[in-house]
């Protein structure tokens, strides 16, 4: 064989092995902090090149040089079509936060409705023991955590009402009446 032959051989070898099917995915991917580079437009060689049917074993001096000339290709040819792919994984990723975010302030909103509707059956618990001042306070807890509560606000104007502060009962009882819809 011509060492010219023997070099384009080899070269077909390599580009084979090197295709970007027999790559590991960890090979291909873009770091994320890379931008892509545009493709250059490659001269076409005179005569085509094909891999033969058959592999054929090429001398270690000729296979280097075309290891090099095709490593020197790679980032070029692995960065064809990835600026799609690097936004598309932003945008993977700004969707996945969101999503989280969502799951975590529905999981918020439940868990502050547990503790208002706990402050509530505590100031129930305390009114029944005639503790007004402590029942007071977890009604005005209740509320603080969900203010569309209107039993809350039903037993913020009841002790109110009963310690004698008038003014705060009328303004409790129409924050009751407005929430039950009358």
């Amino acid at each position: 064989m011509k060492p010219q032959t023997t070099l384009l051989v080899a070269a077909a070898l390599v580009v084979a092995a090197c295709s970007p099917k027999r790559l590991s995915p960890v090979v291909l991917q873009e770091p994320a902090h890379a931008k892509p580079v545009p493709a250059k437009p490659v001269a076409a060689p005179a005569r085509s090149v094909t891999a033969p049917t058959k592999p054929v074993a090429a001398p270690a001096v000729a296979a280097a040089p075309a290891a090099t000339a095709h490593t020197a290709k790679a980032p070029v040819r692995s960065s064809v079509g990835s600026g799609s792919g690097s936004a598309r994984a932003k945008a993977d990723e700004a969707a996945r936060t969101a999503e989280k975010k969502k799951k975590l302030a529905a999981a918020r909103r439940v868990q502050v409705r547990k503790l208002a509707e706990a402050s509530y059956e505590a100031g129930r618990q305390l009114l029944r023991e005639n503790q007004t001042e402590p029942a007071l306070r977890a009604f005005r807890e209740s509320v603080r955590l969900n203010s569309h509560s209107p039993d809350a606000w039903m037993g913020v104007a009841y002790i109110c009402e009963i310690t004698g502060n008038t003014k705060d009962a009328v303004e409790a009882f129409r924050e009751a009446k407005k929430l039950w819809g009358m």
